[in-house]
């Protein structure tokens, strides 16, 4: 049987003295931590588990103290594991492959994260984490909904293999500046709504475009839309950004799009409200 703690039996009593007497625990048999393990634990401030391979729900959940987690091993990181760990800063998990919802939410003095095996994020993995200023998440597929709502420093996002970007999940970004998604295919009501800096936008492979998902982007003056077919587009994608306040081409807002769809696009439901911004990419 692999060696664990969870929230019954001994485990109780073990976690009152973590919780009263230990900042740092290391341990190097430990095999699996189970749900509530470490909640609430107030003094424990570092966590190294270079053996533990499965962290249960809520297992370090409000533990306000905690600063740096190194999980070598672990596959697998319950929802809400590490929820408003308020000071949590580093984190590394470089075999999981899935951060489940919540998993990270509050975490507001979070600001050095290796999860580079992750394929999934689910809904609010990374909800208000303030400080967060970079993320890279090289085999990354898909973006839950919320998953990075008002990680207000976030300023460069790395997403080569994602192809879904869920409803506000970068909602209130206000750090970024541009994103270039190369795969991106659908991207979700309200996805970059609030991101006030963002200038630029990149997506050469998309498909679909859902309600509000640049909206209140006020100085958004460049977006790439390069797939070879026309992308769906709903309506007020654009609400509130330079896009919907003049009709000029340049500073105000281009809309670039394959030469050849330059005026299937200009026709188009919902894009020909924008055909005067509608121009060709001639780039390589």
């Amino acid at each position: 049987m692999a060696n664990t703690i969870d929230e019954r039996g001994d485990a109780a009593v073990f976690k009152d003295l973590v919780e009263k007497t230990i900042s740092s625990f290391t341990d190097d048999t430990l095999e699996m931590v189970g749900p509530y393990a470490f909640y609430g634990c107030s003094s424990l401030s570092e966590v190294s588990l270079p053996v533990v391979t499965s962290i249960g729900s809520y297992a370090f959940m409000d533990c306000s103290t905690l600063t740096t987690v190194s999980l070598p091993a672990a596959t697998l990181v319950g929802s809400r594991a590490f929820a408003y760990c308020d000071s949590l800063t580093t984190i590394s998990f470089p075999l999981t492959t899935v951060i489940y919802s919540e998993t990270f939410h509050s975490c507001s003095s979070l600001t050095s994260v290796n999860i580079s095996a992750v394929v999934s994020i689910y809904n609010d993995a990374f909800f208000g984490c303030y400080s967060l200023p970079a993320i890279s998440l090289p085999v990354v597929k898909s973006i839950g909904d919320n998953a990075f709502y008002r990680c207000s420093s976030l300023k460069s996002i790395n997403l080569p293999e994602a192809s879904w970007i869920g409803a506000s999940a970068f909602s209130f970004c206000k750090s970024l500046s541009q994103v270039s998604f190369p795969k991106v295919e659908n991207i979700g009501s309200g996805a970059f709504y609030g991101c006030e800096n963002l200038k630029l936008v990149s997506l050469p492979r998309i498909k679909t475009i859902k309600p509000y998902a640049f909206g209140a982007c006020y100085i958004l003056s460049q977006i790439y839309i390069l797939a070879s077919s026309v992308c769906s587009l709903s309506g007020s994608v654009f609400n509130n950004t330079p896009f919907t306040s003049t009709s000029r081409l340049g500073y105000f807002g281009s809309i670039y799009v394959p030469e050849s769809l330059v005026n299937a696009y200009k026709t188009a439901t919902n894009w020909s409200v924008y055909s005067a911004r509608i121009t060709a990419y001639t780039g390589g």
